[in-house]
């Protein structure tokens, strides 16, 4: 029986001190991919050293140099347009996948041939390691009651987003079926943020998706990383989810995003915008008033209990604020689409 080629790509920048840790989960898993290719986006750390000492034991690890720094996402995009693989898995030089992922993900995409991807849910661990909370949208014991490994078709996938609009948990949990990820567009450079979200999203809605109810990768949350320096930033990420809606209503895509998916982003992320800077600042708030002054007798405890409390309302407030009030770039760009309605509505994907 032939085995399924998989290609993993790894884009790494300055990330030598977690590189290693990243090409050894990969290597250590139970499915080995086809090829696993770094490309280097002109580190000035000692990257290219450690990546070279990889390559020199493990033929399946080739290295790609770029001259000049390109991003992420065309980092990416060039590793995808090169690859032959049947099955497509991009990782972050700081992030590992977990025992069993490529072989559990892959199997299932096997069984239907039909779906574009299969995603799992992330583990978030911190600079060293260590597992931790991150308090977003993405808490998936909370938002899924998917008990069991499964395919949902693109109308399924529609109906659990309108319920639960974090159910995907962005592009680290998600292994992809190669020629869905191309037909998406790769990861779009000029979406920032929205890229790896926008990618995941196509994929489902046209193709349908399998999901396993585990944790099979660990995602790492720095303070100073790329997400989470834009998440601090409204007003940049407002500007990112303009230019994504408009991408959604252009030909190749309108008929995969329906307008009500599109008009219930529209409410999802002028929360999302807002909440993330909120949640960022106040979380670390709290954690570092409990590490610089722990709590050491009852009403010590019960206050910091009750600053806990009073931040989730504040979330609960600023949710049903943003929803009551939409920001006015999003709307503007609604009526600027009206057009794209009767196209938009045709259909969910196929």
């Amino acid at each position: 029986m032939k085995q399924p080629t998989l290609s993993v790509c790894i884009p790494n920048y300055n990330h030598s001190r977690y590189i290693c840790e990243a090409l050894e989960s990969v290597l250590a898993q139970s499915l080995p991919p086809t090829e696993i290719v770094v490309i280097d986006d002109a580190s000035t750390d000692n990257s290219v050293e450690v990546i070279e000492g990889f390559v020199r034991r493990h033929s399946s690890i080739r290295l790609i140099r770029n001259s000049s720094n390109q991003g992420p996402f065309r980092s990416t995009n060039r590793v995808l347009s090169e690859s032959r693989s049947e099955y497509f898995y991009g990782l972050a030089a700081d992030d590992k996948v977990l025992p069993g992922f490529f072989e559990k993900c892959i199997a299932l995409l096997e069984r239907y041939p039909q779906s574009g991807m299969c995603s799992t849910y992330p583990r978030y661990i911190d600079a060293l390691g260590n597992l931790t909370k991150f308090p977003s949208f993405h808490s998936h014991e909370t938002h899924v009651n998917i008990r069991m490994a499964c395919f949902l078709p693109p109308d399924k996938v529609l109906a659990r987003l309108n319920k639960q609009p974090w159910f995907i948990g962005g592009f680290p949990p998600v292994l992809f079926r190669h020629s869905a990820l191309v037909d998406a567009g790769g990861q779009i450079p000029e979406l920032g943020l929205l890229a790896d979200w926008f990618a995941v999203h196509f994929v489902a809605l046209k193709y349908g998706m399998c999901y396993i109810p585990e944790p099979l990768v660990a995602f790492r949350i720095t303070p100073n990383s790329l997400g989470a320096n834009i998440v601090r930033q409204p007003k940049v990420v407002m500007e990112q989810l303009v230019r994504s809606f408009r991408l959604m209503q252009e030909p190749k895509y309108h008929d995969v995003f329906p307008k009500s998916f599109i008009d219930s982003q529209r409410r999802n992320f002028t929360y999302a915008s807002f909440r993330g800077a909120f949640v960022n600042w106040q979380s670390s708030y709290l954690q570092e008033l409990e590490e610089v002054a722990p709590p050491k007798t009852l009403l010590g405890k019960a206050i910091i209990s009750l600053l806990h409390i009073m931040m989730r309302l504040q979330w609960l407030m600023l949710k049903v604020y943003c929803f009551q009030n939409l920001a006015p770039v999003f709307r503007e760009e609604y009526r600027g689409n009206d057009q794209h309605d009767d196209a938009c509505t045709s259909g969910t994907g196929s």
